[in-house]
């Protein structure tokens, strides 16, 4: 169970105690650690020649001079803050703009100078009520309520000017982010397609270098002769030849099949052209016994000019057969056909007289083979979005100058109170302004840390005991104004336990457990007060302390929930010379906290 610390505020975690009852029979029971953080309401407060004028009686005239001096002031202080906020209806667009974040500052000294105006308006009251039938009651009763009226439509301006900057900042800030996000969305949609476009070009630049590089080779194969160097058609041998002829054909044949193959070329030409073609180029041979090799590939060829890439298929699918038909005759052992020789070379000179054709007219190729760049085409540029140009938010900012002005001058013209009369006045209501203003309210930020033990004593009944110690920060506007204090620092140490009641109890250990809490503890809180040009201040205090609240177990993991609450009055004196820091907890000032412990069985 955490301890939690109130004003000084700690939150706790737990030590270990003692191991009472020694049973493990329950995963509730055994030794835990916690941590813990909170929040507290504080009263705080100071008095002395530094911190509060001293009391001392003020006539009515002092009185009054006072109250015109705040409510001008406040009328100042209005106006620079309009000036401010005029600029809300400015046509600038929205990069060009600010959120104006009226600081809290600013707010505190317009609650600060209201306080104060009310408090005097009340003194001035005070002394009328005290001379009710003073001869100029009436005029003085008159003049007390244009001040209220005055004060009551300064208070007006304050707020709706407060208002309306809110309103800006939420109107600025949601148009802000939504021109980034679709400004945002523009971006990744341009760069998207521009990696698109990018990653599309790099492949179209890499399929026609591979493309480029096989048609190459093909065409070169296709322009060379057989024979060595003179290239006349007589080979080395007629075995020789046709064994030539056989590789440089299958090469051109194994080429223009890659091209069918390939997805991205197949149009080309297709794998059932190509097949179709071979098996007709292997149709058209012709026996080297009987044939004349030329005549023969006159048949399958009759105009050589033809550069249609099937035919060119057909042409090297005859040269490859018919050289292999030869080449079985001229290499069988003992057999050397005068006419199979003969044949040979006509197959050499035919495949020359081609191979020279097809060198010559290495330009027409285009017309069954393309190149890489009429065949393959460059992907489109994408299209760039470009970025908008931020709107103008165009916020119809209600400008007050005219009335908070108007303001001023009616206090300029209001009489003197001629009723005589003085006051003691009191800084009371003022002080309960600053502390009771929402985002100015006195709080101690609490941590602690800690161990203890927690034992259950039936299904629903147990109890744990612990102590703790940690650390408190009192965040306070009062510092923030003050000539003296800087800041107000605090340590805790509590021990104490708590009766626990599981409302829910799962059939299984390692369900859901929770339930709830209440306890004692008794607690010492030493406080270090921050002094500016003069040493640390220092005081200690010992509580008792309400603890109560709400646990989940899951396993050993222990969730809480919870509050403290003194059950008597704390009050401190602290002060740098004669200049006092007041701290006062009572019963309404309750630290709320969380806790996370850790259980570790018996």
């Amino acid at each position: 169970m955490p301890f939690r610390f109130l004003k000084g505020g700690l939150v706790s975690v737990c030590v270990s105690l003692s191991s009472l009852l020694g049973y493990g029979g329950d995963i509730r029971d055994g030794f835990f650690v916690e941590g813990s953080v909170g929040a507290q309401s504080t009263s705080v407060a100071t008095y002395g020649p530094n911190a509060t004028p001293p009391p001392k009686p003020i006539n009515t005239a002092s009185l009054q001079a006072n109250l015109n001096n705040h409510l001008k002031e406040l009328v100042s202080t209005l106006q620079n803050l309009n000036t401010s906020a005029a600029q809300v209806g400015s046509t600038k667009d929205i990069l060009q703009l600010s959120p104006l974040d009226i600081s809290g500052v600013q707010q505190a000294q317009i609650k600060s100078l209201e306080a104060q105006i009310q408090t005097e308006i009340g003194q001035l009251k005070s002394i009328l009520n005290a001379n009710p039938s003073a001869p100029s009651a009436a005029h003085d009763q008159t003049i007390l309520q244009d001040y209220q009226n005055i004060l009551h439509a300064l208070q007006g301006y304050g707020a709706s000017i407060i208002s309306e900057v809110s309103n800006y900042d939420t109107k600025l800030t949601q148009a802000q982010k939504a021109f980034e996000d679709l400004k945002n969305a523009i971006e990744s949609k341009n760069s998207a397609d521009q990696k698109a476009y990018d990653n599309a070009y790099s492949a179209y630049q890499q399929k026609k270098q591979e493309f480029t590089a096989l048609r190459d080779k093909l065409t070169q194969t296709m322009s060379m002769c057989i024979g060595g160097a003179s290239c006349n058609g007589v080979a080395s041998s007629p075995i020789k030849g046709v064994e030539e002829i056989t590789q440089l054909s299958d090469s051109i044949l194994q080429d223009i099949l890659g091209i069918a193959k390939n997805p991205n070329t197949n149009s080309i030409i297709s794998l059932d052209q190509y097949y179709s073609a071979y098996r007709a180029g292997i149709t058209g041979t012709c026996s080297p016994t009987t044939a004349n090799m030329t005549t023969c590939f006159s048949s399958v060829d009759p105009n050589i000019l033809n550069f249609s890439i099937e035919q060119l298929v057909k042409n090297y699918a005859w040269f490859f057969e018919e050289a292999r038909e030869i080449d079985k005759i001229l290499s069988t052992p003992g057999v050397f056909p005068g006419t199979v020789s003969a044949a040979a070379n006509q197959l050499a000179g035919t495949y020359d007289n081609f191979s020279s054709i097809m060198g010559m007219t290495q330009t027409n190729y285009e017309q069954s083979i393309p190149t890489a760049n009429q065949y393959f085409h460059a992907p489109s540029a994408p299209v760039i979005t470009p970025l908008p140009t931020p709107p103008s938010l165009g916020f119809p900012y209600n400008n007050l100058a005219p009335q908070i002005t108007t303001a001023g001058n009616d206090i300029s013209a209001l009489g003197s109170i001629r009723t005589s009369g003085s006051v003691v006045p009191s800084a009371v209501p003022l002080s309960r302004a600053i502390n009771s203003m929402g985002a100015f309210k006195n709080i101690d930020w609490n941590a602690n840390v800690g161990a203890g033990f927690q034992y259950f004593l039936g299904r629903h009944l147990g109890f744990d005991v612990q102590v703790s110690v940690g650390y408190g920060y009192v965040n306070s506007a009062l510092f923030k104004q003050s000539p003296v204090f800087q800041s107000l620092h605090s340590f805790r140490w509590a021990v104490g336990g708590d009766v626990i009641w599981d409302l829910l109890v799962p059939r299984a250990q390692n369900g859901l457990f929770w339930g709830v809490f209440v306890g004692v503890y008794g607690a010492g809180d030493h406080y270090f007060l921050n002094v500016k040009n003069a040493p640390l201040d220092t005081a200690h205090t010992f509580s008792a302390l309400l603890n109560m609240g709400v646990r989940f177990q899951f396993k050993r993991n222990i969730i809480k929930l919870g509050v403290q609450d003194p059950l008597s009055k704390q009050s401190v004196d602290m002060r740098a010379d004669t200049t006092h820091f007041m701290i006062d907890n009572a019963f309404s000032n309750v630290d709320v906290y969380i806790a996370f412990a850790r259980l570790f069985g018996l």
